[in-house]
């Protein structure tokens, strides 16, 4: 199973939807282990996004030593849950983010770009 990684996230994406407030920010996709509710999170400026569709919703206690209640569910996030050693647990697979509305947030597959036809002599 393959996770979302900075490697797979559209940055250009995101800053353009956020008319490029955070451009220098760390990025974390995480989600609650309960229900499985997905969130964008900036953990140096605290911030965690909550809406794919509306980026002026954000929770501004993200990543800090008070609790983070999930918005989904009210399932309480360990203290710095991303850093510890249990933050395995709020992994997010690519293809669960795929189904989401934050769909936008992944970089585009290339598997489907069209490739040349290579055909060869015949001797």
């Amino acid at each position: 199973m393959e996770y979302v990684n900075q490697d797979n996230l559209d940055l250009d994406e995101f800053n353009s939807r956020t008319k490029q407030k955070y451009i220098k920010e760390p990025i974390n996709v995480f989600w609650c282990p309960k229900c499985r509710f997905i969130y964008i999170g900036l953990p140096d400026c605290h911030l965690a996004f909550i809406d794919a569709n509306n980026l002026e919703k954000i929770r501004a206690d993200f990543n800090r030593p008070a609790e983070f209640k999930c918005s989904g569910c009210d399932f309480i996030f360990p203290d710095v849950f991303l850093v510890s050693d249990q933050g395995y647990k709020f992994r997010v697979p690519i293809e669960e983010v795929r189904k989401s509305s934050w769909v936008w947030i992944i970089k585009k597959r290339k598997d489907f770009e069209a490739r040349p036809i290579i055909r060869h002599k015949r001797h």
